[in-house]
């Protein structure tokens, strides 16, 4: 079903281009513009709208297909897209080697073929294709409703309309906002947000309440929440207990660290648009020792503060930004380094923060863990904060990303450890999502990199 959603969205997608395309031309004719086959709008006669419409169905198919063959939409590979799948590879000439031989050419010419078959798939219009997306997704909804027993406690159709019309992380959102003020008042409070679960081979989005202790008296182990009929429902609520604090991640890593042995990860390299030169990225905290001080990293920094890299002078630290929604330290890098400096191999924009999907696989390269990954499996939410623990002093930090291995015992443990701060996680498709700033012993910790790359106005190198 996924794989057909994805499909369909870009078919919906190169057919809205096409359409604009012709609208275009079609907007030029009715002015009385000549174009392409020297044809322009007359009158409003019967024979003239015959002639219009003979003139759309002419437009539209050749637009299509011209598209199509200009982004290498090739509907035979379309068609076998996979999860890994990277879509700005696929749709480019760029990385197409033409081969001079009979196969060669046999290649290029059902890749034609296959743009011309997209072209005329296009022609069916936007209409159509978001008619499409919109059935797959409600089917898709559907599916995970028919196996819901809540889905069958219902006591008439108005109820089940409703019901049918929420999908899981739209229930789980109205399942916190209604009993918020409940849950804020128990006395080992931590946290509540919208997180991720596996049943069955089914994922899920449900409630998740973090607790600082274990103990869970009076603690509820469902949330209600009001269908629009204003029947009342029930929802599972995930419990974690004794979550603890969470510890920025410094020492005793292996990379990157200024003149003390505290360190941490080199997370990436970034290049800043306005200056057009490469800095490394990692955490301020990993600069100043673990601690928390924005006033020793406020925007230019200059000073001779040089970072190490096992051991080799790297670069020189003049940017960094310590607050509540951000922990990163920019290093220029030497000129003499920069020969040295392998692209990140992740694509140049990150993901967009309100675009990060719960349950997602993410990956990242750190120097205490080597190789980790995990799932977002959810967010500190908008006004809500979680407590730090720094070198110096406790802070309170907004808008995180919490990453994890799901287990089935207390829902998840953190997939870094100390020494990972600074680690970019990025996903299948190798889009940076965040970079490590710390954890404890259920989640990881990770600033958005849209954020950083948004507030340093700078794309991964």
């Amino acid at each position: 079903m996924d794989k057909l959603i994805t499909i369909a969205t870009l078919l919906f997608i190169l057919s809205l281009i096409s359409e604009r395309i012709s609208n275009f031309l079609k907007l030029r004719a009715k002015e009385g513009k000549k174009i392409l086959w020297h044809w322009k709008w007359e009158g409003d006669s019967e024979q003239d709208k015959k002639q219009w419409d003979l003139f759309v169905m002419k437009l539209t198919i050749p637009i299509g297909i011209l598209v199509a063959l200009l982004l290498k939409a090739d509907l035979f590979t379309i068609l076998n897209i996979k999860e890994e799948t990277d879509l700005g590879d696929m749709l480019t000439w760029k990385n197409m080697v033409l081969d001079c031989t009979p196969d060669g050419w046999i290649n290029l010419l059902w890749i034609v073929i296959g743009c011309i078959s997209t072209g005329l798939f296009l022609s069916l219009g936007s209409k159509f294709w978001h008619d499409l997306v919109d059935l797959l997704l409600q089917i898709k909804n559907l599916k995970k409703k028919a196996v819901d027993k809540e889905a069958y406690a219902v006591e008439n159709i108005k109820e089940l309309d409703a019901y049918i019309q929420l999908t899981e992380g739209h229930i789980a959102q109205m399942a916190i906002k209604e009993n918020y003020a409940t849950l804020k008042a128990l006395p080992n409070f931590k946290n509540v947000f919208v997180g991720f679960k596996e049943e069955k081979g089914q994922s899920r989005k449900i409630p998740v309440l973090e607790l600082k202790d274990a103990n869970t008296q009076n603690v509820p182990k469902y949330l209600e929440y009001t269908l629009a009929t204003g029947t009342k429902k029930k929802i599972q609520l995930q419990i974690i207990t004794n979550a603890g604090p969470v510890q920025v991640s410094y020492d005793p890593g292996q990379e990157i660290y200024k003149h003390s042995r505290k360190k941490g990860t080199y997370g990436c390299t970034v290049k800043n648009t306005s200056d057009q030169k490469l800095y490394a990225l990692t955490c301020a905290h990993v600069m100043l020792e673990g601690r928390f001080e924005p006033d020793k990293c406020k925007g230019d920094i200059g000073g001779n503060i040089r970072a190490k890299v096992k051991g080799t002078s790297l670069g020189r630290w003049t940017h960094g930004v310590q607050s509540e929604f951000y922990d990163y330290a920019m290093i220029q890098i030497n000129r003499n380094q920069l020969s040295k400096i392998d692209p990140s191999g992740m694509k140049p924009v990150p993901v967009p923060y309100l675009q990060v999907e719960i349950g997602s696989n993410v990956y990242f390269k750190g120097n205490k863990t080597k190789k980790g990954s995990g799932k977002v499996l959810g967010f500190i939410n908008e006004g809500e904060s979680e407590s730090f623990q720094f070198a110096n002093t406790s802070e309170e930090m907004r808008e995180m990303i919490k990453i994890g291995e799901p287990t089935t015992d207390n829902y998840s443990r953190s997939i870094s450890q100390k020494g990972d701060s600074g680690a970019v996680l990025y996903d299948t498709h190798d889009r940076a999502i965040g970079m490590i700033v710390g954890f404890n012993d259920q989640f990881t910790y990770a600033i958005s990199m849209y954020k950083i790359c948004s507030d340093f106005k700078c794309t991964v190198h």
